[in-house]
C-alpha cells in the first residue's frame, strides 16, 4: 500500500506540471503541517503572494500533511527531483545547515525572543551552508518552546527522568542532547505518537504548545509542565535546481514573499501559544502543573553538563562559545527581559 501511494504521489507531482498552462513555472513544496492549521493557511498564502509578485509565472504548489512522507523522505524526494522544496523542522533543517544544531542545546534560551535574536545573527552562517548542499535558504521562523505534555503530574526532577517521552524519530539531535539530561525518550513518527500514548508505550510528549495542538496531543495528556527543553524553529528551503531556473526577477519576488511569510508563520505561532497557554488548553482539560526553583534548577544543571557531552562533530565548542556570547549581549542590552 506505501509503494503504491508513493507511486500515486510521484505520478500526482508530474501531473500538476503537465496540466499547468499558465505558470511559466511551479515550486513543489511539501510540509508536515496539518491541513486547517493557522501555519497550514500562512504556507498558503505565501504561495498565493508569489503568484501575484511574479503575476502569475511562478505557482507554488503546497502538499501537506505529511503527504510526501516526513520530514526525512521529503528531504530524499527533493534530492530525486520530485519536489522542489519545503517548510521543513530543526530536525531537517540541520541536515542542510549544520550550525542550526546549536539552537538545540537544552536550557540554551530563556525566552523565545532569545532563541529569534540569535538565529537571526547566524542566519547568513545557515544560507551559505545551504547552499553549500545544495538548497536556497528563505529563511526561519520559531515554532515554541518544547514543553512536557504529560499523563500523569510530575513535580521533581528525577520524577521526569521516570517518564517515558515520546520524541521525533527522525529528530537525532534532540534525542542525544536530552538523553544526555537523563530523560526517557521513546523515538517515533509523528503518525505513531497517538496510538503509543493510547497503549502505554508512552506516558508524555516533547512538542511546543502549538505542534500538541495540530497533532492532537494536547487532548490525550492530562498535565503540561511548562518547563522548556529548546525552542524549535523552522526552515523554508528550495532546490538551487529549481530556483535557478526561476527568472532573476522572479527569485526576489519569491524571496520578498518568504520574507513576510516567516513573519506571518512566527507571529501565528506566537499568536497561538499565548491562547494556547492563557487559557483554552485549560478549558479542553489540561492542567498546568507549577515549575518550583528546585525543579528548574536541577534541569538547568543537568542541561549545563549534557553540554559537555556534545559531539564536536555535532555541535562544535567555538559554536557554542559564539552563541554564548551573542545572549550575553542580548541581555545586557534587554536587563528586563
Amino acid at each position: 500500500m506505501r509503494a503504491l501511494l508513493c507511486t500515486l504521489l510521484t505520478c500526482s507531482l508530474g501531473l500538476s506540471i503537465a496540466v499547468a498552462d499558465e505558470p511559466t513555472y511551479v515550486l513543489r513544496m511539501s510540509a508536515v503541517v496539518p491541513q486547517g492549521t493557522a501555519y497550514a493557511r500562512e504556507m498558503q498564502a505565501f504561495a498565493r503572494d508569489v503568484a501575484f509578485t511574479t503575476n502569475g509565472r511562478v505557482a507554488m504548489k503546497w502538499y501537506l500533511g505529511g503527504i510526501t512522507g516526513d520530514d526525512v523522505e521529503t528531504g530524499k524526494r527533493i534530492e530525486r527531483d520530485q519536489l522542489d522544496g519545503m517548510g521543513a523542522g530543526a530536525w531537517q533543517c540541520e541536515r542542510w545547515a549544520p550550525a542550526i544544531s546549536v539552537t538545540r542545546l537544552p536550557g540554551l534560551f530563556r525566552s523565545r525572543d532569545e532563541a529569534k535574536y540569535v538565529t537571526a545573527r547566524l542566519r547568513t552562517t545557515f544560507e551559505e551552508q545551504a547552499k553549500k548542499a545544495g538548497y536556497v535558504y528563505l529563511g526561519d521562523a520559531q515554532i515554541g518552546a518544547s514543553q512536557f505534555f504529560l499523563r500523569r503530574p510530575v513535580h521533581r526532577f528525577d520524577e521526569l527522568r521516570a517518564v517515558k517521552l515520546w520524541t521525533l524519530d527522525n529528530d537525532i539531535v534532540k534525542r542525544q542532547l536530552l538523553g544526555a539530561l537523563g530523560l526517557d525518550l521513546v523515538p517515533l513518527s509523528f503518525d505513531q505518537a497517538h496510538a503509543a500514548f493510547e497503549d502505554g508505550r508512552v506516558d508524555g510528549f516533547l512538542a511546543p504548545p502549538t505542534g500538541a495542538l495540530a497533532f492532537q496531543w494536547s487532548t490525550q495528556a492530562r498535565w503540561l509542565l511548562p518547563l522548556t527543553t529548546d525552542y524549535i524553529m523552522a526552515c523554508v528551503v528550495v532546490s538551487t535546481r529549481a530556483f535557478d531556473r526561476l527568472p532573476f526577477e522572479d527569485q526576489r519576488a519569491v524571496r520578498a514573499a518568504a520574507a513576510k511569510f516567516i513573519v506571518r508563520f512566527d507571529q501565528a505561532g506566537l499568536d497561538a501559544d499565548r491562547e494556547l497557554t492563557g487559557g483554552l488548553f485549560a478549558r479542553q482539560g489540561l492542567q498546568t502543573l507549577p515549575v518550583d526553583d528546585k525543579l528548574r534548577a536541577d534541569f538547568e544543571a543537568a542541561a549545563r553538563a549534557a553540554w559537555d557531552k556534545v559531539d564536536e562533530r555535532t555541535i562544535p565548542r567555538a559554536l557554542i562559545k559564539q552563541v554564548q556570547a551573542i545572549l550575553v549581549a542580548f541581555r545586557a542590552a534587554n536587563p528586563n527581559h
